[in-house]
Parts: structure tokens; C-alpha cells; sequence
């Protein structure tokens, strides 16, 4: 059996999004097992919904476009240069199954729900891309760029209803950032890196003040000395190239072919996701909820699919908005590993097979 991992997303203070994956028939080799969610953690998207909210970066216009049929759009950003728009033709995708059972939780009365994400996405070699865009031209995603990830996202944040930053027509301004896929990165985001940082200013702050005013260091520049040959790039040198595989942007290892049996074919894997009342008291919005989680699946994807060859659908989503009604692990807020256990066995058998 190929057992996907748990994914748990935290919200502040301490409200929960648990997703628990179906299994796929077959058996694994030793060299594709994996423990944990690692994946998710690599892909810069294992449970903070500071993932969905401007952070530090540079703030770049981006362009999209959605033909009238809904079958293409394109993105377009404009790259740190200020002259070079990287654009990305993209195609839909359905995260959420076509036979999805999505219901919401009122006190104890279901409420039928329907796709909400308008998701597409780019495999083109160096331009692999996951991303949702609005009839606004807002865009919220994850696009490779050669070697690098990143992420874009609107200038103000997911849950608010403030007016996009129009510059053109078709045209508004993104925070854009280079993601970093190592866990410990992760583990410094938000404000643990922010006061890590400011420690370290002030402590440069504080030597040079000691230092004194006159002893300022000096500034080195790269000179030819007149010879124009110097820098000049010798036979060989290149650009870094815009062909790399996405394993080259994420560091991870393509398991397929040879992880289990018949991988050489693309796998729909269809999983439950769930929120309980805390989380949807901090989004405060049922369909702005729902949609943070067809956006983690959609975007989890880029890992997946290309160290897999498995994509995720959303087969079902439980959204409770009310502890009237709603079982033990989606009330209240308790430690995450008590919650993950009533998680596991109040909540997994709700969610169909």
C-alpha cells in the first residue's frame, strides 16, 4: 500500500486543517518510502496561513490573462531587471474531483458546497507552474523560474477585501519571492526570522558605533586595471539555464520510474480535508476557507506529481463552522498532537472512502 502522509495546516492561535490522504494499491521499493510530510515542508507549504499572506519580498507587476473559454491563460511577471516579463502559458485543472462530496457543518446541518478555485497550471520544462487567478487578474501561485520557485502572491492578503493594486489594463502589482526549500528556512519564516534579523542589525549597529565614526570600512570594487580581458567570460561560461527540471528548483529526487508498479503512468490519488471551527473563525470566510484548501492541493502538486507521478485531488472537504454540532476534534483548541489523534479517529471515518 502507498500510504500518503497527514497533512496538518495550522492557523493562528491554534485552529487546525487536517487532510488525511486515501491509499493506492501496490506496493512501495525502499528507495521512494518516506516518512512525515515532507513533502508539503519542501514545498514551503506545511500549514501556516502566512503562506497565503504578504510577506517581505519584491513587489512586481504581474499580468494574467484568462481566454473567454476558460480553457488557457497566461501569466506574465515582470522579473527583477524591470525589462524582462517571464510568461507562462497555462491550462486548467480540477484539483476537486468531478464526484467530490464537499459539505460545510452548521450546527449539525450540511451544506452542499461547490468548487470555488479557478486553478491552472504550466509544465513546461523551467516554467512549471501551479497558481489560481481571479476574474480580477490577481494571481496566487507557485512558478519556477530555471533553478528558483516563486512565490507570488497579491499585494494585500487572501482574507481581506481591500481593492487590488491596478498599475495597467490588465496589469497589478504582486509580492514576489524567491522561495527556500530547506526545513530549517521554514522553520525561521514569520516572525522568528523577522526578530532574528533585527537582533543581528543591532549587533552590527552596536560594533560599528564602538568602532567609532573614523574607522568606516572600505568599499571594494572589481576593477580591470585596464585590461578589458579580465572580465570578460571565458569559452564555456553560459547562463544559467531556463531547460532545468523542477527537481533542480526544489532539490528533491524524481522517484519515477521504479518507485511502484506502473508509476510511469500519471496517478490520481484523491484525498479528505477538513477544518475545524478555529480554523474557520480565522478565515472567517466559508468560501475564502475552502478555497486556501484547494490552493495547498493544487500547489502540493508541484511535488507530487514530479517526484511521484501522483496527483491530488480533493475527494472531500468538511467545513465546521460551528462547535454546536461539531465532534470533539473540531471544537476548541488543545495541544496539535491530541487533536491529530481525535483527528484520527473521530474524523477520519466521517470522511467517505
Amino acid at each position: 500500500m502507498l500510504q500518503m502522509p497527514i497533512l496538518p495546516m495550522m492557523f493562528p492561535p491554534l485552529a487546525v486543517l487536517a487532510a488525511v490522504a486515501a491509499t493506492s494499491s501496490g506496493p512501495t521499493q525502499q528507495k521512494c518510502s518516506t516518512t512525515g510530510s515532507l513533502f508539503v515542508q519542501r514545498a514551503g507549504m506545511h500549514g501556516r496561513s502566512q503562506s497565503f499572506e504578504p510577506v517581505r519580498g519584491q513587489q512586481q507587476p504581474v499580468r494574467a490573462a484568462v481566454a473567454e473559454d476558460g480553457q488557457s491563460a497566461a501569466v506574465s511577471i515582470l522579473l527583477e531587471d524591470g525589462q524582462t516579463w517571464q510568461t507562462y502559458d497555462m491550462h486548467p485543472e480540477h484539483v476537486v474531483s468531478a464526484d467530490a462530496d464537499l459539505l460545510a457543518i452548521v450546527d449539525g446541518q450540511n451544506v452542499r458546497l461547490a468548487p470555488v478555485s479557478n486553478l491552472f497550471s504550466s509544465s513546461k520544462p523551467g516554467q512549471v507552474a501551479k497558481a489560481s487567478i481571479q476574474s480580477d487578474g490577481q494571481v496566487l501561485g507557485i512558478f519556477q523560474h530555471g533553478k528558483q520557485m516563486l512565490r507570488v502572491m497579491p499585494m494585500e492578503s487572501i482574507d481581506q477585501d481591500a481593492p487590488p493594486m491596478q498599475l495597467e489594463t490588465d496589469t497589478r502589482l504582486h509580492h514576489v519571492r524567491v522561495l527556500h526549500f530547506s526545513e530549517q528556512e521554514e522553520e525561521d519564516e514569520g516572525g522568528d526570522r523577522e526578530e532574528q534579523e533585527e537582533a543581528e542589525m543591532e549587533k552590527v549597529k552596536e560594533e560599528q558605533e564602538d568602532h567609532g565614526a573614523n574607522t568606516k570600512p572600505k568599499l571594494a570594487v572589481d576593477d580591470n586595471h585596464g585590461d578589458n580581458s579580465v572580465l570578460q567570460p571565458v569559452a564555456g561560461d553560459a547562463l544559467p539555464s531556463m531547460e532545468s527540471g523542477v527537481e533542480a528548483a526544489w532539490g528533491g529526487v524524481k522517484w519515477f520510474p521504479g518507485c511502484f508498479p506502473g508509476d510511469s503512468n500519471l496517478h490520481i490519488m484523491k484525498i479528505g480535508v477538513a477544518a475545524d471551527v478555529e480554523a474557520f473563525n480565522d478565515i472567517k470566510s466559508r468560501a475564502k476557507l475552502q478555497q486556501i484548501l484547494e490552493q495547498i492541493v493544487h500547489e502540493s502538486n508541484i511535488i507530487y506529481e514530479n517526484q511521484l507521478n501522483i496527483r491530488l485531488q480533493v475527494g472531500a472537504i468538511r467545513l465546521y463552522e460551528t462547535s454546536n454540532g461539531a465532534p470533539a476534534w473540531a471544537r476548541g483548541c488543545s495541544k496539535m498532537g491530541d487533536k491529530l489523534d481525535q483527528f484520527t479517529q473521530s474524523g477520519v471515518p466521517q470522511l467517505p472512502s
